[in-house]
């Protein structure tokens, strides 16, 4: 019997990496000191103290990701490893010292002890592109608003050591309380930026709703909680947090990237091009946009600009194993098989444990008839991934290509256990029954399928 012709199916998700046995845990010790003048807050000036404290600690551990990353086989940039130690940093203790002067200067002095995991450091690797990518612009934004708040704080605190006049020192006071608000905002976001590192989602729209109370102008606090929101699939939600953070910030390009993710996930793909459009306009070198834009334009069937985009993509980052799948997909679509191969063949070089590629390369071997390398495939896929339901119904086509029923059925039958709701594995079941004479399962099976959405 003639299995040749039979679907296949690819799917894209997220790149798994192995991860090394033992956790390699490092301690750090950071100091920061703030001077607090008569009229600050002494809450919010320990919390300054402490945040450079922090930022400390970070530098110290950002030696050893980037050395234990070299070690695992990945590059980080640098604004990748100060993103992840902000984020993955463990404050164990906190002490603070204070000094009192005679010109009504009090000196905060902020110790903290903090660790680094091993561990977290590969889940942060391993994260997929958008959240990558979503962290470090937050993070390169909160360190330009840090930086400006350091600049506006020493310029209030100039201008009132020269004015003897009581009005202008009140106006002064209440600039600093403004700046304390904002400040206090954008440490809400730090502490957003930690508890994504939990996938706790919902605990951050509600830390980025106590930064948009603190501060209703922080564009920084609607575009993190947009993000989060994304994550919860609450797509109209996030457009119109990032509407809102345009508004305020017209020139971020990431919040223009994440609002035509969320368009596309919505399959509003005009709109999801158009924002992707205006990240490359603003930042040519955006790779995210470039592979979210491919994706746009793959699922609009426009093959050649999802080409173009996947390849603009590899000139920008070529150790990106997720684009060569991409270019694998389109080229197995168009039914350039040895082209499809060469890609995955280099995604499966740059990451040997990346499931999908295996999944997606043996439904080529299944198409091409090499159904032997096919079944291969399949195995490595679901080794890495134990409820990989697509390659059990690959490898079960496959080896019914090759006759062996017994087992065709047996994979089958574990893709519709693991993905009940999927009508393509009741199509190829229902079909397979058809082939070997056995109406009453295949009308059954087909049946369901059609139940479940199947279009001849």
């Amino acid at each position: 019997m003639d299995w040749k012709k039979f679907f296949s199916v690819t799917f894209i998700a997220a790149i798994l990496f192995s991860t090394t046995a033992y956790a390699e845990i490092q301690t750090y010790e950071g100091v920061g000191e703030y001077y607090m003048s008569d009229f600050e807050t002494p809450n919010v000036a320990q919390q300054r103290a402490k945040q450079r404290a922090e930022q400390n600690a970070c530098e110290k551990a950002g030696v050893f990701v980037k050395s234990f990353s070299r070690t695992e086989n990945f590059e980080l940039v640098e604004d990748e490893i100060i993103t992840m130690t902000s984020g993955i940093l463990k404050i164990i203790d906190v002490q603070y010292h204070r000094e009192n002067f005679d010109n009504n200067t009090t000196l905060i002095r902020a110790t903290i002890n903090a660790q680094i995991d091993s561990d977290d450091v590969l889940k942060w690797i391993n994260k997929d592109l958008q959240s990558k990518s979503n962290l470090v612009a937050q993070m390169n934004e909160l360190r330009k608003a840090n930086a400006e708040q350091e600049r506006q704080i020493a310029e209030l605190k100039q201008k009132l050591d020269l004015t003897t006049n009581q009005a202008e020192k009140n106006k002064i006071t209440s600039q600093f309380a403004a700046e304390d608000k904002f400040f206090l905002s954008n440490q809400k976001i730090m502490e957003a930026v930690k508890l994504e590192e939990q996938g706790d989602y919902n605990g951050i729209v509600k830390l980025c709703s106590e930064a948009v109370d603190l501060n209703p102008k922080n564009a920084l606090a609607y575009y993190a909680r947009g993000t989060a929101y994304e994550k919860l699939n609450k797509y109209e939600l996030a457009i119109r947090d990032f509407n809102k953070s345009i508004e305020l910030n017209p020139n971020f390009d990431m919040v223009y990237n994440n609002r035509g993710f969320a368009y596309n996930e919505l399959n509003n793909f005009e709109l999801a091009i158009k924002d992707f459009d205006k990240t490359i306009k603003i930042n040519p070198d955006n790779f995210a946009a470039y592979i979210n834009r491919g994706n746009s334009y793959n699922k609009m069937g426009q093959n050649e600009l999802a080409i173009k985009d996947y390849n603009r993509a590899v000139d920008l980052n070529p150790n990106f194993a997720m684009v060569y799948n991409n270019l694998g997909v389109i080229y197995k679509n168009l039914g350039q098989y040895e082209s499809a191969i060469k890609n995955y063949n280099k995604a499966i070089e740059l990451a040997p444990n990346y499931a999908d590629v295996y999944n997606n390369r043996g439904w080529v071997y299944h198409l091409l008839g090499n159904y032997q390398q096919a079944i291969q495939d399949f195995d490595k896929a679901i080794a890495i991934n134990p409820n990989y339901a697509e390659s059990y119904c690959g490898r079960g086509l496959s080896y019914g290509s090759l006759e062996n029923i017994d087992k065709m059925f047996e994979d089958l039958d574990k893709s519709i256990e693991l993905a009940p709701n999927n009508a393509v594995f009741y199509q190829a079941r229902g079909m397979a029954y058809q082939l070997l004479g056995n109406p009453e399962k295949a009308q059954s099976d087909l049946a369901k399928a059609k139940e479940l959405g199947w279009r001849d």
